[in-house]
């Protein structure tokens, strides 16, 4: 899903589970059924040539496409998992017209007498509580897909939320607009982002501001990778509260993340 919407610019990214073959009402618990999970898109497509290589580690074969490409790791490991799973990935594509990924595990049938009752969904964040302070919140990540759904997903809260895209940005942000709190990517060119902590830090100190709330983002969640940023946040006042790996779900604010003296209040929705 991630690729075909990274390389799809326009038209659409679809989605379709089934099962390969048509089956018997009330299959037999503890069989097993394969089932096809079928990713197409109308984007810019494979040439018929670099097919044979796709699932190859380190191959990319859209170079200089304009799309960030990543390392050309991702579907060879995805081709592996498929085949832990007992399953084949295949793939079929046209250059300019789109691409069609199908891989087909076989899944138990579950016994739906005796399954275990799931337990029920939290209650899910609809927009802060009314008769509120208004929380300014910056985003800094030089992706702009992980940027914009950050944002959105704040947004949508009822924050005030900006974005930068590099380390200078960030800095040229928090010093106009002063946000309660940021969320910053641990990995960006230009300015990085233990530089960013750190001027910001200082200038803190300097003015006798209180310190920024600076929450860090990776998705490398090595303990090294850790205790850097921790150790930054430490020698300049404060640390860099908390750890956080990108999100994959709507985020959670703590209570007193925002402001030293007033908390939002988050309502919730069924």
């Amino acid at each position: 899903m991630g690729n075909a919407i990274k390389f799809t610019a326009r038209g659409q990214v679809c989605l379709r589970i089934a099962p390969v073959d048509p089956c018997a009402p009330g299959p037999a618990a503890d069989s097993r059924l394969a089932v096809a999970f079928t990713v197409s898109d109308t984007g810019i497509g494979i040439a018929a040539k670099n097919l044979d290589r796709l699932l190859e580690p380190f191959v990319q074969v859209n170079p200089g496409s304009g799309v960030h490409e990543g390392t050309g790791l991702g579907l060879s490991i995805s081709h592996q998992f498929v085949q832990l799973l007992g399953g084949e990935l295949t793939v079929e594509s046209r250059l300019n017209l789109g691409s069609t990924f199908t891989f087909t595990p076989p899944i138990e049938v579950a016994d739906g007498v005796n399954a275990p009752k799931s337990a029920p969904l939290p209650a899910q964040v609809v927009g802060l509580a009314p008769g509120q302070l208004s929380y300014r919140i910056l985003v800094v990540d030089d992706d702009r897909v992980q940027r914009h759904l950050l944002s959105q997903l704040l947004h949508s809260i009822g924050f005030e939320v900006d974005e930068a895209q590099d380390g200078r940005g960030a800095i040229a942000q928090w010093e106009s607009w002063q946000p309660q709190l940021i969320w910053l990517d641990m990995r960006m060119p230009m300015v990085s982002s233990y530089e960013v902590a750190q001027h910001i830090r200082t200038q803190e100190q300097a003015s006798g501001l209180p310190p920024t709330k600076i929450i860090a983002l990776t998705a490398n969640a090595f303990e090294a990778d850790r205790a850097q940023a921790i150790a930054t946040g430490k020698l300049w006042g404060r640390c860099l509260p908390p750890w956080a790996s990108r999100p994959k779900v709507p985020p959670i604010i703590p209570a007193g993340s925002l402001a030293p003296r007033a908390s939002p209040r988050l309502a919730g929705g069924a």
